[in-house]
């Protein structure tokens, strides 16, 4: 997804400016294709694309309409014909489960789409998104932010538009883990440190000699080594098999061809892996109450 992102933003640009339509349709049919919070960033950026130097028309729009539908044709075909799979989230045989599958209907009751909720989380979600820079970049942000939306409009709109979709989801999508959807705005706020790099040197270069220079990169990059062994444990899940430990033990207490309900992606997806990857007690029967299909085993 985020590579996706990130060329959906490069070929964007070439849309804007009349160039490669077809490809640039083809890969925001891909980000939305994958994951519904797509569209936070396919919408605004085909915007902002519409109102470049020029728009496609005739072939050149039916191409890009056929290209763009193309990832979900590939997405359907593979739900519909793997719907029976030891491991499918949803009952995708039918167009009603692909439906549901696809606008991710067993999570829209953790959607919470309150006003207050979202003026309360907001705040949380913010400091989490800015805890995945290093201290340092920060102060990059605010020279950054006036260099895009100074120099680059459109893109500024763009990724604003983005990143506060996100934010808006993330704040009202109250359950565990929701943090994972901070990527969209790790990048956007990477890309604006990025831009801000450029204008914090280029005003070093102009009032600060060489060795200054020098003794300013030798002290940045310090900084951001000792954030990077602070955060490192928070960040880093190397060695850590809490989720499969609690799965291979909760196996192991239930009988031959036991039935388990789950409704949780903690306890459904360790499971799934155990019995279906690893091929441990097979004989046992998943099934996630959330309208996914269950990892039928063998049956007596």
């Amino acid at each position: 997804q985020a590579a996706a992102a990130a060329l959906a933003l490069v070929l964007g640009a070439d849309a804007a400016e009349g160039r490669r339509w077809p490809a640039f349709a083809f890969v925001l049919g891909v980000v939305v294709a994958s994951h519904v919070t797509g569209l936070a960033l396919a919408v605004p950026l085909l915007v902002a694309a519409l109102f470049g130097h020029r728009r496609p028309r005739g072939r050149e729009a039916l191409w890009s309409l056929a290209w763009f539908a193309l990832p979900f044709v590939y997405t359907v075909a593979y739900l519909w014909l793997r719907a029976d799979a030891a491991i499918a989230w949803g009952h995708t045989n039918h167009v009603r489960g692909l439906i549901d599958h696809l606008g991710g209907a067993p999570y829209r009751k953790a959607l919470h789409l309150s006003p207050r909720i979202v003026i309360d989380a907001m705040p949380v979600t913010v400091r989490e998104a800015l805890d995945q820079l290093p201290l340092p970049a920060w102060l990059l942000l605010i020279p950054g932010a006036f260099s895009v939306g100074r120099t680059r409009t459109s893109l500024a709109l763009v990724l604003f538009a983005w990143s506060g979709l996100l934010a808006v989801f993330i704040s009202v999508y109250r359950v565990n883990g929701r943090e994972d959807y901070l990527q969209g705005i790790t990048m956007v706020l990477a890309l604006v440190v990025g831009w801000g790099s450029v204008e914090a040197w280029d005003w070093v270069a102009a009032h600060l000699d060489s060795s200054a220079r020098a003794g300013l990169g030798v002290i940045v990059a310090g900084l951001i080594a000792v954030w990077a062994v602070w955060v490192g444990h928070d960040v880093s899940l190397r060695g850590d098999t809490s989720l499969l430990d609690g799965a291979r033990a909760r196996l192991a207490d239930v009988p031959e061809f036991a039935l388990i309900y789950t409704e949780r992606d903690d306890e459904t997806f360790p499971l799934w892996y155990v019995t279906t990857v690893l091929h441990e007690r097979s004989d046992v029967t998943i099934v996630d109450l959330r309208q996914s299909a269950p990892n039928v085993g063998p049956r007596r």
